[in-house]
């Protein structure tokens, strides 16, 4: 799933275990309702998995 844009994309209750999200953009997972498991995403990407965790992230 590299170099994927995944927006309206809607992950929920899925497997994605050790999928490779580089460089993908756009993206919206719930990493409590995910397996999200050795999964890899880019760094700045990544941010925005906290969402789902309600974390708020400032400078």
């Amino acid at each position: 799933m590299t170099y994927s844009d995944f927006s309206h994309s809607s992950f929920m209750r899925t497997n994605l275990q050790g999928v490779d999200f580089s460089e993908s953009t756009a993206y919206t997972i719930d990493v409590l309702e995910n397996n999200v498991k050795e999964a890899r995403f880019s760094r700045y990407e990544a941010l925005s998995l906290l969402e789902s965790l309600g974390i708020e992230l400032v400078d």
